[in-house]
């Protein structure tokens, strides 16, 4: 159990990070485009 635990909040962690960084991509698109 504890190991499914942790393999979701590496996974969660990946996805913050996935979403982050198309943010900031995002944010780069809008500035470069504006």
């Amino acid at each position: 159990e504890i190991a499914i635990a942790r393999g979701k909040q590496l996974h969660d962690k990946r996805e913050t990070e996935k979403k982050r960084d198309w943010a900031r991509e995002k944010g780069r698109l809008m500035r470069d485009r504006g």
